[in-house]
């Protein structure tokens, strides 16, 4: 018997007490603080500071003649493997990361994280996507002849390429944090194809506990995380915040659960949303804040808008996540904005916003951190934000990059939000004025088209002919906004 479906109204209303018109809105049970899991005295106010990651995209496929040895030798083996490549240059444009590009990428920040004084990070976020592009048709093509097609033999090695990536991980951070997401490649089954309670799941699980639970323990994390892919933990260094890491790849448009013999993506997606609006409210009851970290984020996939060739322009619109869950989220962002504190995506590959408007005022900020992988021409890059320890308020970030044109590529601090955009901190209100800079005026235009791409002009994104999509879709959610922005 299959899953029922659920449909967009159930997702967004029914699912999350949206009330009907006339009708008071039913409240969460109140928790008290001592009775909210983690929950601290709130210190003093203290600037700290995290690094924060995305779309790493590791290519164990890169030099072809290693991977008959990579397949056969155990997670730990593989670092002398890759130490006798004949070629070990960093990845290069339109190309996913391999070990080296991961290797630089890792020790610049391990740099930041070694220096000494009030700008060390204390702890990471990495909204997603660990394995490369392509991963299952890279395995069968070459594999050795007896493996290829062989579904055991692949899960075998993308479980061994998840463990390799994580004890870098680990070994980068030492004994800081790390609090990783899911992204759409992250799967055995295929791109946006997660099975939710499925093997990838428990096969991750224990990989990512250790990292995730270096300073306070993830309430439920086994059960959750195995269910679905989500959980929280109490940040560790702001203990009136929670940190919230969903798995949002079940939302989007184009999530498949192939794997499995009943759907059954429809009750978990439900399950995510009701955890998800239970922990906004108890934090809300608790007096706490709350960031909330993922990786596919709701709104319009400005790429493929306005790259779409075919019907008129209404028709060109693509949305990165289905109608039900969209509507969901964005009802739980407007009804617990005081709550949220921060948002952080990934998924695009590049340095970009969004901000949420509600009766025509901004009201929550979604942050993209820019990619690792230098796939879509973007130059690889990271970020180390300043954050308020006692309230969780983002404060300013920085971002660092790896210039692939440069004779010889070094990591650089790009920019800085504050004193790239004149502003005196990083959040809804002072990015809404830098969002009517872009469109007001050229030179802070240049600068953020300069800054998508991690600071590769070439990168063939954003155009004089295209800019005003992006900035439409900087604030224009939903397909109708968008479309009175970017058609009429």
């Amino acid at each position: 018997m299959r899953a029922r479906s659920l449909s967009p109204i159930l997702l967004a209303c029914a699912l999350l007490a949206c009330g009907r018109p006339g009708r008071d809105k039913q409240e969460p049970t109140p928790v008290s603080a001592a009775e909210v899991p983690g929950s601290k005295p709130r210190p003093k106010p203290r600037k700290a500071h995290f690094v924060s990651l995305s779309d790493l995209h590791f290519d164990p496929f890169a030099d072809p003649e290693l991977v008959p040895q990579l397949i056969a030798a155990e997670p730990q083996q593989w670092r002398a493997i890759f130490a006798g490549a004949a070629n070990r240059s960093p990845s290069g444009y339109h190309h996913d990361s391999n070990v080296y590009l991961l290797d630089a990428a890792l020790k610049a920040v391990a740099d930041r994280i070694t220096t000494q004084g009030p700008g060390k990070p204390e702890f990471a976020i990495i909204s997603g996507d660990f394995l490369g592009h392509h991963f299952r048709e890279q395995f069968d093509k070459l594999a050795p002849e007896d493996q290829r097609g062989d579904e055991a033999a692949y899960r075998r090695f993308a479980a061994k390429a998840m463990a390799f990536v994580t004890a870098e991980l680990a070994t980068t951070f030492g004994d800081l944090p790390v609090f990783p997401a899911l992204g759409n490649n992250d799967s055995f089954c295929g791109d946006y194809h997660l099975t939710p309670g499925g093997e990838f799941l428990s096969t991750v699980a224990p990989l990512w506990q250790p990292l995730i639970e270096r300073k306070n323990p993830a309430p439920d994390f086994a059960e959750t995380f195995a269910a679905g892919g989500y959980y929280q933990v109490p940040s560790p260094s702001a203990p009136g915040t929670r940190i919230v890491v969903l798995n949002t790849n079940l939302f989007s448009s184009h999530y498949q659960n192939t794997c499995a013999e009943d759907d059954g993506s429809g009750e978990a997606i439900e399950a995510q949303f009701e955890w998800l609006s239970g922990v906004l409210a108890q934090a809300r009851n608790a007096d706490e804040r709350v960031w909330l970290v993922y990786h596919v984020p709701p709104g319009v996939d400005v790429f493929a808008t306005t790259r779409a060739t075919a019907g008129e322009c209404k028709d060109k619109i693509r949305s990165f996540w289905k109608p039900g869950p969209a509507a969901a989220f964005l009802h739980l962002l407007d009804e617990h904005a005081d709550t949220i504190a921060g948002n952080f995506a990934g998924h695009i590959h590049t340095d970009d916003f969004r901000l949420l408007i509600s009766e025509g005022q901004p009201r929550e900020l979604i942050h993209f951190t820019p990619a690792i992988s230098p796939l879509f021409g973007n130059n690889p890059a990271f970020q180390i934000f300043d954050f308020e320890s006692r309230d969780g308020e983002i404060l300013d970030y920085a971002t660092w990059t790896l210039d692939l044109t440069a004779e010889t590529p070094a990591w650089t601090e790009e920019y800085r939000f504050s004193s790239a955009y004149g502003q005196d901190r990083y959040d809804v209100a002072h990015v809404a004025a830098v969002r009517q800079a872009i469109h007001d005026d050229a030179e802070v235009r240049g600068k953020y088209e300069r800054f998508y791409a991690a600071g590769n002009p070439d990168a063939g994104q954003i155009s004089d002919d295209n800019w005003r999509g992006y900035w439409c879709g900087s604030a224009a959610i939903s397909p109708d906004d968008f479309a009175r922005c970017w058609c009429e």
